[in-house]
């Protein structure tokens, strides 16, 4: 290899190492839009790491640890009505439960370009300097937590699953292209349209209207789910049993939602408490769930123009 090709291809990678996370999206996901959510509150261009540690991080209240891992430890009751319900009730007309929130689970949250993220790689072993730099203490809330993101990060695939915990947007960006076989895709986040500011203690009563959209069967959907630290972590999982809704509702004060949804076929080894609180019989049903606006779906761009309307009876959808 000759000396200049030596120097050109070491400009190339430390360019490649330099680019921000916005510019790295622009370049390897050229016609894929970001998510105005991404945009406006996990993209930050003034970004100073050294004071990452010091961002003030608020959850919302109710969540589980993993907010759509139904296998663990029970949620709250309350945030399993406003979040979850059988497949049968998913029809035009179905008022939701009264604390349903489509709004973010949580604030503060921002992504870190990748070398700053790579710098301590999250991984049990890494767990007392990152416990270090992120300047927690070992026995708070929140270091608890961190060392389960990273022990579920960690845990053996379920059968049909596949998982990843990118620590950064260009890692997420790279393990979705690569899981998908392709850079034409397309990243999906639940829209709420409102010309008021709804505050994350609001409650507005929604009903579902039409037309409920669902993406075909089949279709491999990579969902990635915000994890409580300050450094944008996600938890992204795909199931070959999952099945992807978009989901209109109205609220009742006036605002309108476009809701990504998810069923769970999976649904044989869910937590019994599920059933329990939905009033269902136990492995009876898909249970389904929203995602939250903060929460983003990946698909491959040739699947958008497929998306069909699921026709509705009393009882509700007919498959």
């Amino acid at each position: 290899m000759s000396r200049f090709l030596v120097i050109f291809l070491s400009v190339i990678i430390a360019v490649k190492a330099d680019i921000s996370p916005l510019d790295y999206w622009r370049n390897v996901l050229p016609n894929t839009e970001m998510p105005s959510f991404f945009m406006n509150h996990l993209i930050d261009p003034d970004l100073d790491v050294t004071l990452l540690a010091k961002r003030p991080l608020s959850i919302r209240k109710g969540l589980a640890q993993y907010y759509f891992i139904l296998f663990g430890p029970l949620p709250s009751k309350e945030h399993i009505l406003s979040t979850f319900f059988p497949q049968s009730a998913m029809y035009p007309g179905t008022k939701m439960d009264e604390g349903t929130n489509f709004t973010r689970t949580m604030w503060g949250n921002v992504f870190v370009p990748r070398p700053e993220a790579d710098a301590v790689p999250f991984s049990t072993k890494n767990l007392p300097q990152l416990l270090d730099h992120f300047s927690m203490v070992p026995s708070s809330k929140e270091a608890k937590d961190l060392k389960q993101l990273i022990v579920d990060c960690e845990a053996p695939n379920m059968v049909g699953e596949t998982k990843f915990c990118p620590t950064s947007l260009e890692s997420m960006i790279d393990n979705v292209v690569s899981l998908m076989g392709t850079h034409d895709v397309s990243a999906l986040t639940t829209t709420i349209n409102s010309t008021k500011l709804i505050a994350q203690h609001n409650k507005v009563v929604y009903r579902t209207t039409s037309p409920i959209k669902s993406f075909p069967d089949h279709t491999k959907l990579i969902i990635c789910h915000p994890s409580p630290c300050a450094q944008a972590v996600h938890y992204c999982h795909t199931n070959t049993k999952y099945k992807g809704y978009v989901i209109p509702l109205m609220g009742s004060d006036g605002s309108t939602v476009n809701a990504l949804t998810i069923c769970h076929h999976d649904y044989m080894n869910f937590n019994p408490g599920f059933f329990e609180v939905l009033k269902m019989e136990p492995g009876s049903q898909p249970i389904c769930h929203f995602l939250p606006e903060n929460h983003i779906v990946w698909v491959r761009s040739d699947q958008i123009p497929t998306l069909r309307t699921v026709s509705s009876g009393g009882s509700g959808f007919q498959f």
